[in-house]
């Protein structure tokens, strides 16, 4: 058969992102994905300078078309932490959006860990750890403790979270926590 591609986010009617664009271009909704789809293929494999672009461009015209909207300024605030090559203005734009994003929605993960993300390219570890924490990406957050020089922190949420459900990556963390 023809080849079909795989699409991890879809529209509720089963459409692609990108063919949702070229229906109905002015949807803020339509934009925010292609961002994010933008920024993970940034972060996957595409670090170019034209993806990054393309990236804050339709970042940029999904906030523009509905400026308001919690999911535009998200996809906004997750191309700023994307895209900012740790650049420090774009690293405090993406953190103003997200807080403003967190008033809204105090426990929504994706705003919690987009902000800790933001924070651990600042050179904020201990923050963006717990905001890992309470975004609920233990691993990450583990993580974050040991780039804040906070061994017994990673260590004991690595012994706490593997007591409920070893992974890979917990499994990691406390080999690497229990060198020092």
């Amino acid at each position: 058969g023809a080849f079909s591609p795989v699409y991890p986010w879809t529209f509720g009617d089963g459409t692609p992102p990108f063919r949702a664009l070229v229906l109905d271009a002015t949807d803020a909704e339509v934009w925010a994905m292609a961002a994010r789809v933008d920024a993970n293929l940034d972060l996957i494999y595409d670090h170019s300078a034209a993806r990054r672009e393309q990236l804050l461009q339709r970042a940029a015209k999904a906030s523009a078309s509905a400026p308001k909207e919690w999911e535009p300024r998200q996809a906004r605030a997750w191309a700023f932490t994307v895209a900012s090559d740790s650049d420090s203005a774009m690293l405090l734009e993406a953190e103003k959006l997200y807080r403003g994003l967190l008033v809204e929605r105090p426990d929504d993960a994706r705003a919690n860990s987009g902000l800790a993300e933001a924070m651990k390219q600042s050179g904020r570890f201990e923050e963006a750890a717990k905001l890992f924490e309470r975004a609920g990406d233990w691993r990450m957050a583990g993580w974050a403790y040991v780039d804040a020089n906070q061994y017994g922190a990673a260590r004991a949420l690595a012994d706490r979270e593997i007591a409920k459900a070893p992974t890979p990556g917990l499994l990691k963390l406390k080999i690497f926590v229990e060198a020092f």
